[in-house]
């Protein structure tokens, strides 16, 4: 009785360090790297957002052809005309889920509801959150632009946020 409790402990023991981790079977494993391969294989992504980035209130296109580097445009509607913008971003952590934003752009950044629209500069910063079918990105970015004497600015902090699908 003695050596028949000592083999079920045993194999006890022996099973649940055996079926403990997935992980040894690839289970986890494949579905990661699954995941890793599909987001450094979709190079563009498209999609929608408000901001600087967007043209204001509109849609975007980014390409990344290498993993810490990606070139937008946008084009949307900006309330006196259309709006629109090019830059790009840098990723310094690659392509992980979650990564922080390095931004750069050029276009329309603001309006001035006389019909006259301004365009300039704006260096930011934000993060992005990186699905294998889409990601959501929010900046806050700095406005650099010319000034002009008889219209009083506001902040020239503004935010943007979007919506990505990888094509």
């Amino acid at each position: 009785m003695k050596k028949v409790f000592i083999v079920f402990v045993v194999l006890l023991i022996v099973s649940g360090l055996v079926f403990s981790q997935p992980d040894q079977f690839g289970f986890k494993k494949k579905s990661k790297q699954k995941e890793q391969k599909e987001m450094k294989e979709s190079i563009i992504s498209a999609g929608i957002g408000y901001g600087i980035p967007y043209g204001v209130l509109g849609c975007g296109v980014e390409i990344t052809p290498v993993e810490y580097l990606g070139f937008t445009a946008g084009i949307g509607y900006a309330i006196e005309g259309v709006g629109y913008s090019f830059g790009m971003r840098i990723y310094p952590l690659g392509k992980s889920p979650w990564t922080p934003i390095i931004s750069a752009y050029y276009g329309v950044v603001g309006v001035i509801l006389n019909g006259d629209t301004f365009n300039g500069g704006a260096l930011g910063g934000g993060v992005k959150y990186r699905k294998t079918k889409y990601s959501v990105t929010a900046e806050l970015l700095y406005l650099i632009h010319e000034k002009k004497a008889w219209f009083e600015y506001g902040s020239p902090i503004k935010i943007s946020g979007g919506f990505l699908w990888h094509l």
